[in-house]
């Protein structure tokens, strides 16, 4: 009865604020929606002008990148609701024949008119990595801008490429390093001097710590705000009662797989079951299990990140000292590590970037949906880039620019410098706070060594349980 009154008093509001949503039409919105957490595309999300690289008196020395790399397998949940999705996409038509649904016309020709199978199956996955190959060769082509080659053919002993042992990491690194190289048509690793860093770029997969903790996540699903969601979309979509959150999830997952990742088509037909408000709560959902697991929720996050904030500080500490004219192996142009939404998540959470002073929770969605920073859409969207740009301006100085997805992050004290330039030790001294030795421990997964502390307080909590009895 609870979330049945909950619902009521949500539905009252939402028309009192709204008005009715009913004559929604998806295709005809002419700005739709498009932040869907990690796989928000790209071009959705990034800076679209920044600033040259060719300012008066600086020169690009050195390049540290962390890249996100393709697409990723789809898990057994994905693929067991993307089987069942055909049936539902059956109802739909059926629904909006008996006129039970209140999608508009342009809605529903897209639907049916869309050619739909049982599931996603590992040749189209294959198949939606080309996004991300298309994406890594134009980050690539960008980065040749922030590389001075004036005097010099690139060659792989200007480079460290290191990727996770995973087939996505290891196709983009190679697409991404031919574009960088002009060695389109090299397919193996060590032609372009590739290596594999799994102690640094795979921490979690080895990490026996490491638990998912979805609890708020969980706990937002049985929120009324999300339970009218699922009520609007099962109505909208023409059945007569709600449909599961699992079918939910399937259509949403559909929306952005066929709108984000599915090259060369402008069909995103289910997407017409979500209105603008919907999505925003769909993301609001995945923004709490990403917090919880890879962000500020989870207390290891920042120890995952911790190893390559200070990989980034030795780097850019190194190349800054460097005098000029130095030798190529040790004038290195970049470095390109090419992983995945743990690394980026880990990053940006041990340098205390777009933290919440009001930790994301399953019941205060109302006052997050517009406040918070934590936006897992702008923060690792598809294809996600870091970048860290060293220049050697006049005077020897040297200087950084700090790039989120091509967006010029001011961080710590160069907030205060007027140029989006800000000079490496200040950089350096500000990234260095958030560095607790402590916390980059590489032994950090292991079990604790005082297993006998351990035993001797659970004996004492098991003592004082039956003493109570």
């Amino acid at each position: 009865m609870k979330i049945l009154f909950e619902l009521g008093v949500l539905l009252f509001f939402i028309l009192r604020v709204n008005g009715d949503e009913t004559d929604y039409c998806y295709e005809k919105d002419e700005n739709p929606y498009r932040n869907f957490s990690t796989w928000t595309a790209f071009n959705d999300v990034r800076a679209w002008w920044y600033k040259n690289e060719l300012e008066s008196g600086c020169k690009p020395i050195y390049v540290w990148s962390l890249l996100k790399h393709g697409v990723r397998s789809f898990t057994s949940e994905e693929i067991k609701r993307s089987n069942d999705l055909w049936r539902i996409v059956w109802d739909i038509k059926k629904n909006y024949e008996e006129k039970r649904s209140t999608l508009c016309w342009d809605d529903y020709d897209k639907i049916r008119s869309s050619f739909w199978k049982k599931a996603f199956d590992k040749i189209e996955s294959e198949k939606l990595v080309e996004r991300a190959y298309f994406d890594h060769q134009f980050h690539a082509s960008h980065m040749k801008g922030f590389i001075d080659s004036a005097h010099i053919i690139l060659t792989k002993d200007y480079f460290d490429f290191q990727i996770s042992k995973s087939k996505g990491a290891n196709d983009t690194a190679i697409k991404f390093s031919n574009e960088l190289l002009n060695t389109y048509q090299v397919k193996d690793l060590k032609e372009n001097g590739i290596v594999v860093n799994d102690t640094l770029l795979r921490t979690r997969s080895n990490c026996s710590k490491w638990t998912a903790n979805n609890t708020e996540a969980d706990a937002f699903i049985q929120s009324s705000v999300f339970q009218f969601v699922r009520l609007k979309v099962s109505t909208r979509l023409g059945f007569t009662s709600p449909l599961s959150v699992e079918n939910i999830t399937a259509i949403y997952e559909s929306c952005a797989l066929w709108r984000n990742l599915i090259l060369f088509t402008k069909a995103r037909p289910l997407c017409a079951a979500f209105t603008p408000d919907d999505l925003k709560v769909m993301e609001y959902y995945l923004d709490l299990k990403h917090y919880y697991e890879f962000g500020y929720g989870n207390s290891l996050s920042k120890k995952i990140g911790c190893s390559l904030v200070k990989d980034m500080l030795n780097k850019l500490r190194y190349h800054g000292e460097l005098p000029a004219g130095d030798s190529v192996n040790k004038q290195k142009k970049g470095t390109f590590y090419f992983a995945d939404d743990e690394n980026l998540m880990g990053m940006i959470t041990k340098m205390g970037l777009y933290h919440d002073d009001v930790p994301l929770k399953h019941d205060n969605y109302q006052f997050q949906k517009r406040n918070r920073k934590w936006r897992s859409s702008s923060l690792s969207p598809f294809t996600a880039t870091l970048h860290v740009v060293l220049f050697n301006c006049n005077n020897n100085e040297k200087t950084i620019e700090f790039f989120l997805n091509r967006n010029n992050i001011k961080y710590g004290a160069c907030k205060d410098i007027a140029s989006n330039r800000c000079p490496l030790k200040t950089f350096l001294a500000e990234v260095q706070k958030n560095i607790e030795e402590k916390d980059c421990d590489e032994d950090f997964c292991k079990a604790s060594g005082n297993s006998t502390i351990s035993y001797s307080f659970i004996v004492m909590i098991g003592c004082f349980l039956v003493s109570r009895l």
